[in-house]
């Protein structure tokens, strides 16, 4: 079984069936999903035609840059660049990075869930103070199997804690490595992710942010709900000085 905290607001996910599933930008973590960008790897190098050498030349091979790459890396680039224009006043400066991550924003939505339903850290980070909701789902259910996005394939998985961050290119910029990689400071979440193409969403709702993605959640993927409702008092010492009138 599988697990999600929640705080006691969000009991509307038991309601309407909608759970949301939230771009990347928009977690917690603001050095969570931020790879190396190279707009050609050394393997993309490698899959370019070699250019033709004179008889007898010798030295390094030389790779010939065909029109079909250029376009390809155009095509990645577009959908970041113009979302950093649309941002921008005047002049402003190309970061490889930010456009790869507005790539993946404007594609990709995460459910985020864990396999522990008891951790004191989790109820307080992502529940309310340690009440709220945990909803047990049954991950062999439908609702958690792969789908597949421009060639790329999507499957619950497992988060893999590293402190490598992944490199990616304009042929890799879709692969899924970078969906399923954190530090290792967020072990103690023993996290799962499933991710779906935001285009799929049953409902958007406009934010300011982030619009919130929300899919179709079918009643037979939940199998249980652990409901906390656990109220922190602090007690305060009576001094001398505060029986004195």
């Amino acid at each position: 079984m599988l697990y999600k905290y929640l705080p006691f607001e969000r009991h509307d996910i038991l309601q309407n069936g909608l759970v949301r599933f939230t771009q990347p930008s928009d977690f917690n973590d603001p050095f969570e999903l931020h790879p190396s960008f190279d707009l050609m790897s050394k393997a993309d190098i490698a899959a370019l035609p070699e250019a033709p050498r004179r008889e007898g030349e010798t030295g390094p091979t030389m790779r010939v840059l065909i029109p079909q790459t250029v376009q390809a890396i155009l095509g990645a680039l577009l959908p970041g660049l113009q979302q950093q224009i649309a941002g921008s006043e005047g002049a402003y400066s190309l970061d490889n990075n930010r456009m790869a991550q507005a790539t993946f924003d404007s594609k990709f939505g995460i459910l985020c869930l864990t396999e522990v339903p008891d951790s004191l850290l989790m109820w307080a980070h992502y529940a309310q103070n340690h009440a709220g909701l945990v909803l047990q789902f049954d991950e062999s259910h439908q609702f958690f199997a792969p789908v597949s996005y421009e060639d790329q394939g999507f499957r619950l998985t497992q988060v893999e804690y590293s402190a490598q961050r992944p490199v990616l290119s304009y042929s890799t910029r879709n692969s899924p490595v970078v969906y399923y990689r954190k530090s290792p400071d967020w072990a103690y979440e023993r996290e799962w992710r499933l991710i779906k193409p935001l285009s799929k969403a049953s409902k958007v709702l406009e934010h300011p942010a982030y619009p919130r993605h929300l899919f179709a959640l079918p009643p037979s993927a939940i199998q249980g709900v652990i409901v906390a409702t656990f109220q922190y008092r602090r007690s305060r010492r009576r001094s001398l000085g505060d029986n004195m009138m």
